[in-house]
């Protein structure tokens, strides 16, 4: 979120200035930026689901097996939701440096009430 927060400034002030291409520019570097932890998230998500699902369930507890196998699940598909998210938080605080709400508005409309995914 402060990403996109950033990305919202840096896109006004250029904007303001009339760099229309490094506003362009830093609307970009936002998205990109703010893909890093998300991506993190998944890659350990994909690849170590077990080292993340034991932070929060004690492998002494019954039903361990089971109850990691789904959780390991859900927090795969949950990572992937949040690479999607990042992309539409941060798009919209690069729209709103250029005064466009509609985009912002659409989006949220789209991935949250249409795909779920917010």
């Amino acid at each position: 979120f402060s990403i996109a927060q950033v990305a919202a400034v840096e896109v006004t002030k250029a904007v303001v200035q009339q760099r229309y291409t490094d506003a362009k520019t830093l609307g970009y570097a936002g998205m990109a930026l703010s893909q890093v932890i998300p991506v993190i998230n998944v890659i350990l998500s994909a690849t170590l689901p077990r080292l993340m699902t034991s932070l929060f369930i004690n492998s002494d507890s019954p039903n361990y097996e089971p109850i990691t196998e789904m959780a390991d699940q859900f927090l795969l598909v949950s990572s992937i939701g949040l690479v999607a998210d990042a992309v539409r938080i941060t798009c919209a605080g690069a729209t709103r440096g250029y005064n466009d709400t509609a985009f912002s508005m659409l989006t949220a409309i789209a991935t949250i009430f249409v795909l779920g995914t917010g």
